[in-house]
This record gives C-alpha cells, structure tokens and sequence, in this order.
C-alpha cells in the first residue's frame, strides 16, 4: 500500500490552502494510491535535492521525496512560479 505524509511545513501549506485546490489534491494523492504504476503520473526531478518526484495539480505543484519502494513524504506544496525557489 502507498503511503504519502506530510513534512510539517507542507502540511501548514495544505492547511492554508483554499477548500476546492485542498479538495483536488488530496482527490489526486487518492487516486495515486489506487494507481498500479505510480511512476507514469509522477514527474522525475532532476537536481533539486532533496525532492525526488513533482506532481502536478493544475498551476500547483507537489515536490515528493521518495522514502521507499511504496513510502513517499510530500516536502513543499506550492504554485508553480514560486514552487522551485
């Protein structure tokens, strides 16, 4: 089973974000766990340590690490232009 968890600063980010895009990605992070190939919807980051994977959600973007083969911790949830700061 995939498991996504929140670094304490992404998660006062979800927190504060509006009620329809908190809706959308956690729809989405769903829709990731039922997923049987993760990877095909998870973008590869390169050279921005230590995030491993982003996901797009429309203009928002979620940068992930990857813990394990099924554990991944969500590090900054944020808009695309401000996103890779």
């Amino acid at each position: 089973m995939i498991l996504f968890s929140f670094t304490e600063k992404s998660l006062k980010t979800f927190n504060s974000l509006e009620m329809n895009l908190k809706k959308r990605v956690t729809q989405k992070l769903e829709q990731l766990k039922s997923h049987t190939h993760i990877f095909s919807l998870l973008e590869v980051v390169v050279d921005f340590e230590p995030a491993t994977h982003r996901l797009r959600i429309g203009n928002y973007r979620l940068l992930i690490m990857q813990k394990s083969e099924d554990n991944f911790l969500i590090l900054k949830i944020g808009h695309r232009r401000e996103i890779y700061r």
